[in-house]
């Protein structure tokens, strides 16, 4: 079993290369060289998946990209890689500063999770992470997994999501000295300025720091033309406006020659503008958000070879909201004052080297509370135990993924009747066979679980305290296949996948107001395919990927009901992505996107009058690396949604039009 060491010893020298390529004392001998070398690792790196067999890559639907495809694809923020992958749909209210949150296979936010460095970043409030709080920068490697993957070592919490986006940050490489820095300066349209700091330095033998900062601003007010009523209404964007920082420090070291440690501290704030819908020519800014976050971690692990491997982790978030709403339904502004924490603490244990075998034990503590202003909020707790026992077999030919995770979660409230416990046992079971060298045929089966939010529960007039929790069945059927010849590597995966929602959590009209209730059920079938492949010709490099997705995802609820059999709302039939580039060894390339999504409808029943447009997203990136002395210089320009059109994402929120957008990154 000393091939993970190996494995994931390689994919760090691949990534500290890719890193410092602009700094490394021998790239000044030879750039064209060392740009050779780092497209060649950054392609053997992209099939890398967390794992330790032959088929590590193919057990799992799984997404990936690395610095290197940051770089090619002139990409600043998350949301834009991850709406390139197959079968993930980001919901974008436009903007800049606009919420963004990720759906897998349409079974909506609260069924993601978003883990950086291991640990979850939880929103017990309204259950969906809002991506636009992070960027880029600092991120060496963005990943996905579709259900269960083959890494056992994970937080217990996150057997149960449909979908774990993965964030992990770059640790300070230091092989030009004991400090390396970057500095980042982003102009954009729409008064749009992003400058990122990031420095690493060494302390002492055994211990690094990285220090991240950010800051953004955006007067935000894109012009736009939309159909409205009778006829096209053409405004701009009022109230769009974003302002946000984030800053971010992180210790890492060895204690003794067994054991890692990991310190972290973040801060981040915002003041976006919330314009709201553009619906009957009402395009007036209808509220604001400030948010302010602060998150202290720390994990502890032992060494990765020894036979038991152990982490603990701790972590403390603390979340406060302010919403102004400027609505002309109300006299004068209303303010919402909210406030979110959240401590948890983490145990993994695993038992490794049993022959084929492997097992683990991971067991999650989580508290948090709710506190707020708006009427009759009652102020609500929660303690959240997740405990999930695993195991896996691996061979050359086969890979066995077997978890079974017992959720019991407890409520209180200051005012009112809370709701009640849960306890459920949820198992899932996954398997890969490799049927001939570079083809892998793999099955999975899950039992997904969402709890209602706070807000589901406890939000006036809208809350139910009795909801059921939605219960998800999964299963996907799928096929890979890797192959390599000469100077070309080719990746081909398949997937068919069917998914049933039983008590889904929904907003139905009563007498007066909407109320949540358990009156949903969904059924979803659908494929994916992806294909991708790097070839090396001559002096350059070409790379290509392109994905497709074919969904049908019914509401099956009531068959009484007019929207019975009809597709979900703001789910497309059909949606695909396409990117490819060309890079020389000396650093100079180009990259081209694009993103196309079907008719989708964002209303319940699929009448003509409810639908949205399918759209086209297409832009290119151009991009140079110089090489002065020993510091890098990275230079892109960006030209976005190059047709130009506001298509709409979701519902009277235009996206912008065509923008562009200039990056000088300088590494030393």
């Amino acid at each position: 079993m000393k091939i993970l060491p190996f494995l994931e010893t390689v994919g760090v020298l691949l990534l500290q290369a890719a890193l410092l390529q602009p700094v490394c004392p021998a790239a000044a001998q030879s750039v064209a060289s060392s740009r050779k070398e780092t497209v060649a690792r950054d392609t053997l790196t992209a099939g890398l998946v967390v794992g330790r067999a032959a088929l590590t890559g193919l057990s799992v639907p799984a997404r990936r990209s690395g610095s290197e495809q940051f770089r090619r694809s002139g990409a600043l923020a998350i949301d834009e890689i991850i709406k390139g992958w197959a079968g993930v749909s980001v919901r974008d209210y436009g903007g800049i500063g606009g919420l963004k949150t990720v759906s897998v296979r349409g079974l909506g936010a609260q069924h993601t999770v978003v883990c950086r460095d291991g640990a979850v970043i939880g929103d017990a409030c309204n259950g969906q992470v809002d991506i636009s709080a992070f960027n880029l920068d600092g991120i060496e490697e963005l990943s996905m997994n579709l259900g269960i993957a083959d890494d056992i070592f994970v937080p217990a919490r996150t057997a149960l999501a449909a979908g774990i986006i993965n964030i992990k940050s770059a640790a300070p490489l230091l092989a030009n000295g004991p400090v390396e820095a970057s500095l980042r300066a982003t102009a954009a349209s729409f008064g749009s300025r992003d400058i990122a700091l990031r420095l690493g330095t060494s302390l002492g033998k055994d211990w690094s720091a990285s220090i991240y900062g950010t800051t953004l601003s955006s007067d935000g007010d894109y012009p736009y033309s939309i159909a409205n009523a009778a006829g096209q209404y053409k405004g701009k964007r009022d109230g769009a406006d974003c302002r946000r920082i984030r800053g971010e420090l992180r210790l890492r070291g060895t204690l003794g020659k067994r054991s890692r440690l990991e310190l972290g501290i973040s801060g981040y704030g915002s003041d976006r503008g919330l314009p709201g819908a553009v619906i009957l020519y009402a395009d007036a800014a209808e509220g604001r958000l400030e948010d302010k976050m602060l998150n202290v971690n720390g994990m502890w692990e032992n060494d990765r070879e020894s036979i038991w491997r152990v982490r603990t982790t701790a972590a403390y978030n603390r979340t406060a909201n302010v919403y102004t709403d400027f609505s002309p339904l109300y006299p004068e502004a209303q303010t919402d004052h909210y406030l979110q924490e959240e401590s948890s603490c983490g145990l993994n244990v695993m038992r490794q080297q049993l022959g084929a075998w492997s097992f683990g034990l991971a067991q999650d503590l989580i508290f948090n509370s709710l506190q707020s202003d708006i009427p009759f909020c009652p102020q609500p707790r929660r303690l959240s135990s997740y405990t999930c026992a695993s195991a896996l077999m691996q061979t050359d030919k086969l890979v066995l993924t077997a978890l079974l995770q017992c959720v019991a979660i407890g409520e209180r409230t200051e005012g009112g009747e809370a709701a009640e416990g849960r306890f459920r046992l949820s198992p899932s079971l996954s398997i890969a066979w490799k049927v001939l060298e570079g083809l892998t045929l793999r099955a999975s089966c899950r039992d997904g679980y969402r709890v209602p939010t706070f807000n589901d529960l406890y939000y006036d007039r809208v809350g139910t305290r009795t909801l059921k929790s939605e219960k998800a069945l999964q299963t996907n059927l799928g096929i890979g296949y890797e192959s390599r010849i000469r100077s070309v590597i080719l990746r081909a995966s398949a997937d068919i996948y069917h998914y049933e929602v039983k008590d889904k959590i929904v907003a139905v009209p009563t007498m007066f107001v909407w109320k949540m209730r358990n009156l949903g059920r969904v059924r979803m079938t659908g494929c994916e395919m992806n294909v991708s492949s790097n070839a090396k010709l001559g002096k350059s490099m070409i790379y290509a990927n392109i994905s497709g997705t074919y969904q049908r995802a019914v509401d099956i609820s009531d068959p009484s009901a007019k929207n019975y059999g009809h597709q979900i709302q703001y789910t497309p039939a059909l949606s695909g992505n396409l990117n490819f580039g060309w890079e020389l060894d000396g650093g100079l390339g180009a990259s081209y996107s694009l993103q196309a999504v079907g008719k989708r409808y964002y209303l319940a029943q699929n009448l003509p009058q409810n639908a949205l447009k399918a759209y086209f997203d297409h832009g290119i990136n151009l991009h140079k690396s110089f090489l002065v002395r020993k510091t890098g210089l990275d230079f892109s320009i960006s030209a976005l949604n190059l047709s130009g059109k506001n298509y709409e994402i979701i519902h009277g929120y235009p996206m912008p039009g065509r923008n562009y957008r200039i990056t000088i990154k300088i590494n030393i």
